[in-house]
């Protein structure tokens, strides 16, 4: 695909293939600096689900109810109350 895009020194006629497009839409996005890939974190981008993601990235996530948020945090305990009692269990292997 043939087109003319801006530069950082003016405009020039390019080919891309749509994934250098977008990569090139977000670089200019950025002002021609750093590395969007990297960098951008704006999901309300309409190309952000078609370009790579910043490393650790996880997505805007799940919004929990209050009674999903207790019963989390009641199962979250009861599983460092086990972990921490088996750690304090003599193994039968001695």
């Amino acid at each position: 695909m043939n087109h003319t895009i801006r530069t950082p020194d003016g405009t020039k006629e390019i080919h891309w293939t749509p994934g250098q497009a977008i990569k090139n839409f977000c670089w200019e996005c950025f002002g021609f600096e750093g590395d969007p890939v990297k960098e951008c974190a704006s999901p309300l981008c309409p190309l952000f689900p078609a370009r790579g993601r910043p490393k650790g990235w996880r997505g805007p996530g799940r919004v929990l109810s209050d009674s999903e948020k207790l019963s989390t945090s009641e199962r979250l305990s009861l599983g460092k109350k086990a972990a921490r009692e088996r750690a304090l269990k003599p193994s039968d292997s001695e």
